[in-house]
């Protein structure tokens, strides 16, 4: 029987193991988020690369 926290105003079951809202098997390069700031980033780097000059201080903030 899952565990329950009951208070005046509303009860919270905790779901079994199995239909947690966190998986186990996923990473943090599965998520999506995480792959749209790689793609962010590497549009960064090109864009320095082919606009800012090498030795600039703006590179090593926008990087």
């Amino acid at each position: 029987m899952p565990y329950a926290a009951c208070t005046a105003y509303f009860c919270i079951t905790m779901p079994p193991e199995e239909h947690t809202f966190l998986t186990k098997k996923g990473t943090y390069r599965d998520l999506l988020a995480y792959r749209k700031s790689e793609i962010l980033f590497d549009l960064t780097c090109n864009f320095c690369r082919r606009f800012v000059q090498k030795g600039d201080r703006t590179v090593d903030q926008m990087i």
